[in-house]
């Protein structure tokens, strides 16, 4: 066997360089990406709630002076189409609605059509939920079906009220749409 004094020297040498960084007040960048952005994600999920919620409450209150105004119109067109009925069909009592003076109010009115079936339809504008209430009396059914003519703003800040799932702005279709409910049509 050979002698460590045959054998070829080999040199070696092994660098080893140690970095050490202490920071005493700041976040690790790495870490704190993901946690600034959860906080951006949440505020522009807060602000969005805000918008829809200020959205809302302006169109409230849009409803709440405008939806009156159009059911006002709607009662006076039930009027003027109820007289039409009459006059147009004097002898066909099953076109003949009657407005019930003790139902009456400001932004109520009451229809009864005697003939058979007889039905009875309540409406009032309610205030609480912005819109009008109606209640409807059949004989087949043992209590009255219940139901809203709801309110939405259009683009150029007017009030729409929905009838049988359509959406009008003027008090002819949505008047028509009540009568025939009665006369069944």
């Amino acid at each position: 066997m050979a002698s460590r004094s045959d054998m070829p020297s080999v040199k070696a040498t092994i660098e080893v360089h140690y970095r050490i960084e202490l920071d005493f007040g700041g976040a690790d960048p790495k870490m704190s990406d993901w946690i600034d952005d959860l906080k951006a994600k949440e505020a522009d999920k807060q602000q969005k709630a805000d918008k829809e919620r200020e959205w809302r409450l302006r169109n409230d209150k849009i409803i709440r002076v405008k939806g009156p105004e159009l059911w006002a119109t709607v009662i006076d067109r039930i009027h003027t189409d109820v007289a039409k009925l009459h006059e147009s069909f004097p002898q066909d009592f099953a076109r003949h609605i009657q407005i019930d003076p003790s139902g009456k109010s400001a932004l109520g009115i009451t229809l009864v059509k005697e003939a058979p079936p007889r039905m009875v339809l309540k409406a009032q504008w309610v205030d609480e939920i912005n819109a009008v209430g109606l209640e409807i009396e059949e004989p087949n059914l043992p209590y009255p079906r219940k139901k809203e003519l709801r309110c939405q703003v259009i683009a150029d800040d007017s009030v729409q009220m929905e009838a049988d799932g359509d959406w009008f702005s003027t008090a002819g279709p949505i008047a028509e749409r009540l009568l025939r409910k009665l006369l069944l049509l």
